[in-house]
């Protein structure tokens, strides 16, 4: 598993979310190099993030879980450009397997956008204090509770630990 200084714990002991890392490819690198450099840089994203989502106070896990998307997110993107290069068994299984295990926390982060983005950060004054506004941010309140709570189940770490260990070995596996 990933050590606390991987995960980004600051001296107070609290875990941060580990966000994307500079890009790890340079001039001096073949295709299969600078694919699996990415993919590296994303797995360590993912995995550190799973470990910080799974300490995480409950209020706290939503950004490690976001970061876990962005991380597949990311994954998926350097299978896609780099597809060319890769061998196919490759490309044709892991972009769905990622997508599926992302997809399971995307209604959480969807919630958690209208709340913050949306409902707190645009609406007019005069529609704060209405009933109406009240009972619309009440409801989603509600329904981001109860997904949160639904994503926290999804991340299963043993569930996640051989998700990683899977695209690892078959990174392992790559001719680069």
């Amino acid at each position: 598993m990933v050590q606390d200084n991987d995960r980004g714990t600051p001296e107070a002991g609290h875990a941060q979310p580990l966000r994307a890392e500079a890009s790890p490819v340079h001039g001096g690198l073949t295709v299969e190099e600078a694919f699996i450099a990415l993919a590296r840089s994303c797995v360590h994203q993912w995995q550190g993030n799973v470990a910080g989502a799974l300490h995480a106070e409950a209020d706290q896990a939503a950004e490690f879980i976001h970061q876990i998307r962005v991380a597949q997110r990311r994954l998926r993107s350097a299978l896609k450009v780099f597809a060319p290069a890769l061998p196919s068994a490759f490309t044709e299984t892991w972009p769905r397997r990622l997508r599926d295990n992302a997809d399971r926390f995307g209604p959480a982060r969807d919630l958690d956008v209208l709340r913050t983005e949306l409902l707190d950060a645009i609406a007019p004054e005069w529609l704060i204090g209405t009933i109406a506004f009240r009972r619309l941010v009440d409801t989603v309140d509600a329904e981001r509770h109860a997904v949160h709570e639904a994503s926290e189940r999804a991340l299963d770490a043993e569930e996640q630990a051989c998700m990683i260990l899977a695209f690892s070995a078959d990174l392992r596996q790559h001719p680069g």
